[in-house]
């Protein structure tokens, strides 16, 4: 994640990842419901805290930069972590298991 030129990396996106996530008061589903906090969030977890990372955001802002990036690297760093992949395996199984099963009378 570059903000105002500093390389950030994001920490791998795992179970400890969502608990500290949550700690800063986000979740999976808060990308689209709240993009602002999830944004600053994934910035505090890669710069290590939420007003250094709220300052680096805002100045990126002010310099013509958008969030658009961000959150384009956030959705990879989730969708590419063995993690979330795990997770959508799992509930693809889950949910395939929990259909009713249909019968075809002729």
């Amino acid at each position: 994640m570059i903000i105002n030129g500093k390389n950030y990396k994001l920490p791998e996106f795992s179970f400890e990842t969502i608990c500290d996530l949550e700690d800063y008061g986000v979740s999976l589903t808060s990308l689209t419901e709240k993009p602002m906090k999830t944004v600053r969030a994934f910035a505090a977890l890669a710069i290590g805290d939420a007003k250094t990372a709220s300052k680096e955001i805002e100045e990126h802002i002010k310099n013509g930069g958008n969030l658009t990036e961000f959150v384009e690297e956030i959705q990879r760093s989730i969708s590419e972590s063995g993690f979330f992949q795990s997770l959508v395996a799992r509930t693809e199984t889950e949910n395939a298991a929990s259909q009713p099963e249909t019968t075809h009378e002729e």
